[in-house]
């Protein structure tokens, strides 16, 4: 395992020896969501946690860069987290309905991501789990 520090934003960082188990980049080919997307992070870390992390990138003006770093102890805890994460929150929106369309297009684009990495996470405890074939 390696050091790893990360550094949420508005916190303190955070640092931790672990390894990367899976990264999903949240980037949308087609642009629906005006350069916005939520890349997800799932870290083992030395003493059996999982460091979850949720990365905000923009390219939309007025809008900033936001990282959020939690703590879990198992994958129902990491569904949790970016079950309770609104992806909308770092969005600015205004009342119009082309907004209103861009956040659709945001939240549907972070729920794909976190598909994909509770699916990830889903094989990984599978394979682990699976007794070791005699040679």
């Amino acid at each position: 395992m390696r050091q790893i520090a990360l550094a949420p934003t508005a916190r303190p960082p955070v640092e931790f020896h672990g390894e990367l188990m899976v990264a999903v980049d949240g980037q949308d080919p087609d642009d629906q969501t005006g350069g916005r997307c939520h890349d997800i992070a799932i870290y083992h870390v030395e003493n059996g946690d999982l460091a979850v992390v949720i990365a905000y990138r923009t390219t939309a003006a007025g809008e900033s860069e936001h990282c959020t770093v939690e703590m879990a102890q198992n994958a129902d805890d990491v569904d949790e987290i970016l079950s309770l994460y609104d992806p909308k929150s770092m969005v600015v929106l205004t009342d119009d309905s082309s907004q209103r369309r861009l956040a659709e297009h945001v939240v549907r684009h972070y729920d794909l991501a976190v598909n994909d990495v509770l699916s990830r996470l889903q094989e990984i405890a599978s394979s682990d789990s699976t007794p070791s074939q005699p040679r």
